[in-house]
């Protein structure tokens, strides 16, 4: 049940980022990332966890950097409109 509704927010959460290109979304976006990326690594060293979950690790870091490249392109600063 847990993973439908985290899987639900997800998309959500994707929607929005679409809909609304905002500087702070993508702010919000990179700091979640680096968030799960730590958990990861955590679960990864502290638990039986296959280390092939690594390769989430990756993922996420890399669509940290790719938000901080979004911000850095110029990324709409507040909500204006729609």
């Amino acid at each position: 049940m847990f993973v439908n509704i985290a899987g639900v927010l997800g998309v959500l959460w994707a929607i929005v980022r679409l809909r609304w290109p905002l500087a702070v979304l993508a702010h919000t976006d990179a700091i979640a990332r680096c968030f799960v990326a730590a958990l990861i690594v955590y679960y990864v060293v502290s638990f039986p966890v296959p280390p092939i979950f690594l390769v989430f690790v990756a993922t996420e870091l890399l669509g940290t950097g790719l938000q901080v490249g979004f911000v850095r392109a110029g990324a709409k600063p507040e909500m204006g409109g729609h």
